[in-house]
């Protein structure tokens, strides 16, 4: 596995201060470059998955031990924004 460029401590935050910090961090760090995130936060587990499906970030790996979440992310190119015709044909 790679090793990671930056790291984010996160314990002791709970959302929303853990998730924009994540933001911030990940923003200030050039394409292709790897962040740890550590949090003991227990919804940590879901919303960093979803905010790396959503913002199109990749998330190398991710575990549990001792109540503390690592998570390993490696930055994208930014996922633009594409309106999306909703489809009411399964109404």
């Amino acid at each position: 596995m790679s090793k990671s460029h930056v790291t984010y401590d996160a314990r002791g935050l709970g959302c929303p201060l853990l998730m924009i910090g994540l933001n911030k961090a990940v923003n200030a760090m050039p394409i292709g470059e790897i962040l740890e995130m550590v949090s003991d936060e227990d919804i940590s587990r879901l919303d960093v998955p979803s905010w790396c499906r959503r913002t199109g970030h990749e998330l190398m790996d991710a575990s549990e031990k001792g109540g503390e979440f690592r998570f390993v992310i490696r930055k994208r190119e930014p996922i633009r924004n594409v309106k999306r015709k909703r489809d009411f044909s399964r109404y």
